[in-house]
């Protein structure tokens, strides 16, 4: 698989560690914690989108629906993974559908539960996934293994920092969220106190 000057390997799966994937070319200082950053990152975005507005909120629901089916189509090679796409596509459209149908009377809480769920469950994984593959344990084909190599320091530093980094992720967003919500209230507050004062 090619990504620009990226060459990407097969990915090998056991039980020592999550996952290997060979890669030649690219970046390497931004390759090898993509996919743990990556993951938080994407958890920020869903859950940001989600109480932003309805219309970040039904553009992220499109764009999660987007990735499932390309993972769907593109990459499931094994049953359950098929199952699983299928599970949370068939999920999140539904939910959709019906928010579309009863909007008056639910708004869209359900779907921003479900984005909300999405993002929070992508944080969580990458910290945990960060704590059993690159702190707790460390093999010589781990990225922060990896990682040390090219920054010539201890692989379970490497996996530290990355973790403080997902920790930033999670404490921004949780900020982020406290400050939409004041403005959403600020703004309702404003809106009634100006109703009222006309009547």
């Amino acid at each position: 698989m090619k990504y620009g000057q990226v060459v990407v390997g097969p990915a090998e799966v056991n039980k020592d560690h999550g996952g290997s994937t060979r890669t030649v070319g690219g970046n390497q200082y931004l390759i090898l914690p993509a996919g743990y950053i990556g993951s938080c990152f994407y958890g920020m975005f869903f859950i940001l989108m989600a109480y932003l507005s309805k219309w970040t909120l039904l553009i992220s629901t499109v764009f999660l629906c987007f990735l499932l089916l390309l993972v769907l189509v593109v990459y499931a090679k094994n049953m359950f993974l098929r199952f699983l796409c299928l599970l949370f596509l068939s999920i999140t459209i539904s939910i959709w559908v019906l928010c579309e149908y009863y909007k008056d009377k639910v708004y869209y809480w359900p779907l921003i539960i479900i984005m909300t769920f999405i993002g929070v469950l992508n944080e969580m994984y990458s910290i945990v996934d960060i704590f059993e593959d690159l702190i707790t344990r460390s093999t010589p084909d781990s990225d922060s293994y990896k990682y040390a190599k090219l920054t010539k320091c201890s692989s379970k530093l490497c996996g530290v920092l990355w973790l403080l980094i997902n920790f930033f992720f999670i404490i921004l967003t949780i900020y982020l969220i406290g400050a939409i919500q004041v403005k959403n209230f600020d703004t309702e507050l404003y809106h009634k106190v100006g109703i009222q004062i006309k009547k």
